[in-house]
């Protein structure tokens, strides 16, 4: 039973070992920079404040973006707010899309930075989407 444990172990391994050479050799979509207009940056703003505790808390820094290839738009940027016990946070990090529908902008957050750990996590999102913060 114990020899079995181990080769499903190693079997685990080499599998990641095989995805993550698998994901280095085929790049991501290029992305390229981009600047926002006012209602690119409205949409993105909106969205990222949706998933805030006090919205109206909400103070933006500097906000870059990149469009890939095929038409996607990554946005990143810094965001103080107030959290659960009314203080503000500082500037934290902050990575939203963004797409185009019938004229009007769609913004949709999908990370802001709170600990230590959010923080890096979406640093490196944004750096891998061709954005440096």
């Amino acid at each position: 039973m114990r020899i079995l444990s181990v080769v499903a172990v190693t079997v685990a391994l080499a599998a990641c070992n095989t995805s993550n050479q698998a994901a280095q050799t085929n790049p991501r979509v290029p992305m390229h920079p981009i600047t926002l207009n006012k209602a690119q940056i409205d949409a993105i703003q909106s969205a990222v404040k949706r998933d805030l505790k006090d919205p109206y808390s909400a103070h933006f820094g500097e906000i870059k973006a990149t469009r890939g290839a095929d038409g996607t738009v990554v946005a990143c940027g810094f965001l103080n707010a107030k959290n659960s016990f009314g203080a503000y946070t500082g500037m934290k990090p902050f990575a939203a899309g963004l797409i185009e529908a019938s004229g009007k902008y769609l913004g949709s957050a999908r990370l802001v930075g709170g600990d230590d750990f959010a923080v890096r996590y979406t640093t490196n999102y944004c750096h891998n989407e061709g954005i440096i913060l």
